[in-house]
């Protein structure tokens, strides 16, 4: 303002009312307010950036698919598995074991199998449980899923069995 000979504050931020009543800038209750919901928003924001996994995986049941009666009380369910791996590195050698029973995953493909950078890894497996170690007809199985002997997820799915009337 000064180089084109002006007055200053020509040029402000300034409601109507301000330059009406000539009162200089004041932070109100209402700015106060807009500032403390945007510094939240912003700290959950880069909370949920660095809380965030670096692999997603999901097991679910595969649908229209009851349990598998075999030899010596096992009780085998039917699972697909998807892995979205969300880092921009390849994830080598995954492997599932059962966290919350005792019993065996067996992969349909091969075991210990690549999840590529930013990609996503599908695939079918069955668990396979004794039926003594089953406390009812529906039970939450704990699944980690391993790269090499590192935990790097778990996830959570239900194995159903036959009701037992005892």
């Amino acid at each position: 303002m000064e180089s084109i000979q002006k007055p200053k504050g020509l040029i402000r931020y300034a409601s109507e009312d301000e330059i009406n009543k000539k009162s200089k800038f004041r932070f109100t209750a209402r700015m106060k307010g807009y500032t403390a919901v945007l510094t939240i928003l912003t700290g959950v924001l880069i909370g949920m950036l660095f809380l965030r996994n670096e692999l997603e995986a999901n097991i679910l049941r595969l649908p229209g698919q009851l349990y598998e009666r075999k030899a010596n009380n096992i009780i085998s369910n039917v699972y697909t598995y998807k892995i979205l791996n969300k880092t921009s590195d390849d994830i080598e050698d995954i492997s599932f074991q059962l966290m919350s029973h005792k019993g065996e995953i067996k992969m349909v493909s091969q075991a210990g199998f690549k999840v590529s950078a930013e990609q996503l890894a599908e695939g079918t497996l069955f668990i396979e449980i004794n039926s003594s170690a089953l406390t009812g007809d529906k039970d939450r199985l704990k699944i980690g899923v391993y790269s090499g002997e590192k935990l790097i997820e778990t996830t959570v799915t239900q194995f159903l069995a036959p009701r037992s009337y005892h």
